[in-house]
């Protein structure tokens, strides 16, 4: 491919890379980076110089990937970007020489379609979850959603297109989501501030104002709090099966019409929250603002709500990831619930010890009540195993409590004496 390039000796101010002389759209998102590259002389000059102008290609290729969720897996790839029209529109050699060290040098300018190769980054990200990685448990959701300082629904604006939005976008990455409206609800109304950790704008109405990090911090603390209420009201029924929660809230403005055209505008600012169910301990939190236009005010705030959510797909996608990979290394979480007690001693010391004989490990997140008791444990062996292992222990108990049994849904384990 850079044969044309090495031929030309010390004049080459003004060469171009011969299979890359192609023109640049009007319309591309594409961005010039000016990248060296290196490679041994093993006698033959001019191979030298191909391989080093592959390795500044591949170097600009890397700089534009900065930032990229994905980019990892996207390395794999270099290799044919290096002939991908659609990414590379055009590359201009800038100066080649031999260093100190007798390596060939070649410094370059490559122009990169951005877009494009965040499309290749994510596609790569979405293939190596595919491929490696198993199904995840669903993602429970609860989300809440303001404009112009209303909670949504009262302000006549359906959600549910914004978390169907940001569902399909995650499916392509194996991320199930599940909307969990009852908690959802009553989270949508509890007091949480108004978002100004972006703009920092200063409200008259009493908002919250300062600097975005110190806004940032308060408007989490304040989401986090307000679900702990919202869950404590359903006793937190709902997110037994789950093991992660994504939370958080859009908050949607309408600026007005488009002073650059037909149609109107809404500002939109987004935080959102990955949860660890077992202790509710905050896993990722990501951030997302951005100007939506729309033929109406409605169309506008409408579009400000789903990119608010959708727009964070790859980042929470490479989040969850992360986060289950952790927890499939510490072992599978469940929640256990055990019912009809009567003697902690006879019943739940017995049960717990013999979970943890058998390799379960007891985690945070343990409370008793009257007749109940609720635990939560770690399990690295495979749901068969762990059936095993319920059987054999409750088998010993089955001599006093004959009635004893046990249900496996999902993440809950249910135990009734």
């Amino acid at each position: 491919m850079f044969t044309e390039v090495i031929k030309s000796g010390g004049k080459v101010a003004s060469v171009l890379f011969a299979a890359c002389l192609w023109a640049v759209a009007a319309d591309a998102a594409v961005v010039p980076i000016v990248a060296t590259g290196l490679a041994d002389n093993r006698g033959n000059d001019q191979h030298c110089y191909q391989e080093a102008a592959q390795d500044a290609v591949a170097q600009a290729l890397r700089q534009a990937m900065s930032g990229m969720t994905g980019r990892a897996q996207a390395e794999s790839a270099i290799p044919t970007l290096l002939a991908d029209r659609t990414v590379l529109k055009s590359i201009k050699l800038r100066k080649k020489s031999m260093n100190a060290l007798g390596q060939c040098e070649v410094s370059l300018r490559a122009v990169i379609d951005q877009s494009r190769l965040q499309e290749v980054v994510e596609g790569k990200l979405a293939a190596s979850i595919q491929v490696h990685d198993r199904q995840l448990s669903p993602i429970g959701a609860v989300m809440r959603f303001l404009v112009d300082g209303k909670v949504a629904e009262d302000a006549g604006f359906d959600t549910k297109e914004s978390l169907t939005a940001l569902g399909q976008a995650l499916r392509k990455y194996n991320v199930e989501l599940v909307s969990l409206d009852p908690v959802a609800t009553i989270f949508a109304r509890q007091e949480i501030p108004q978002w100004q950790a972006v703009t920092g704008d200063v409200q008259s109405d009493g908002a919250v104002t300062g600097d975005s990090a110190q806004t940032a911090q308060y408007v989490r603390e304040a989401v986090h709090q307000a679900l702990q209420m919202s869950l404590n009201a359903l006793d937190q029924a709902e997110l037994q099966s789950f093991d992660l929660l994504l939370t958080g809230q859009s908050d949607v403005r309408y600026i007005g019409r488009d002073p650059q055209g037909p149609g109107h505008v809404a500002q939109v600012s987004s935080y959102l929250e990955l949860v660890a169910v077992n202790g509710m301990g905050t896993v990722a939190t990501t951030t997302n603002t951005g100007l939506q236009k729309g033929p109406t005010r409605e169309a506008a705030i409408r579009k400000a709500m789903i990119y608010s959510l959708e727009g964070n797909a790859t980042a929470l996608a490479a989040q969850i990831r992360k986060a289950a990979a952790k927890m499939q290394a510490e072992g599978q979480i469940y929640n256990v619930v055990v019912t009809n007690l009567t003697s902690n001693r006879k019943q739940l010391r017995p049960l717990i010890k013999g979970l943890q004989v058998g390799g379960a490990v007891l985690k945070k997140g343990r409370s008793d009540g009257d007749d109940v008791s609720k635990f939560n444990i770690a399990y690295r062996g495979d749901l068969a195993g762990l059936e095993d292992l319920l059987g054999t222990v409750l088998d010993r108990l089955a001599a006093d409590y004959p009635s004893v049994d046990y249900k496996i849904n999902g993440n809950l384990i249910q135990v009734t004496f």
